[in-house]
């Protein structure tokens, strides 16, 4: 109580905005530091999966892998907040878009891979009551 969760590297260090590729990572020498570290720990298997589920919803509902990894991020019951950093605007205004976006209980189901199917497309809502479409 009183206490905040704070999500560091909500976008696993650009793994979740699609940085690195499968054939990227296995280019990688896997060190105990830097990038090689970063693929060790975010280009496994199952992320990957993980992250191609997520951006079939950012499909569905016309928004970035971005903003469906920061809206899977804050959709956790404990509300946590999320630190995210980027060197561009446009990264930084989809993140915030991402932060506005409220994903479903299915399409929080999908993208953890408790559930094979695409949910159907229901219109995500933000804060402001605005679709996403």
């Amino acid at each position: 109580r009183g206490v905040a969760l704070v999500a560091w590297a909500a976008l696993a260090n650009g793994f979740m905005a699609g940085r690195w590729t499968r054939s990227e990572a296995a280019g990688v020498p896997v060190k105990a530091y830097g990038e090689g570290r970063m693929v060790a720990v975010y280009c496994t298997e199952d992320n990957f999966k993980r992250r191609e589920r997520a951006q079939a919803l950012a499909d569905k509902y016309k928004v970035t892998l971005a903003e469906v990894a920061v809206a899977h991020v804050l959709s956790h019951p404990l509300k946590p907040w999320a630190v995210v950093s980027t060197s561009s605007l446009s990264h930084l205004y989809q993140l915030a878009s991402g932060s506005a976006l409220k994903l479903t209980p299915s399409d929080i189901a999908f993208v953890e891979g408790d559930s094979e199917l695409l949910p159907p497309y229901q219109t995500a809502q933000r804060p402001d009551g605005m679709a996403t479409s």
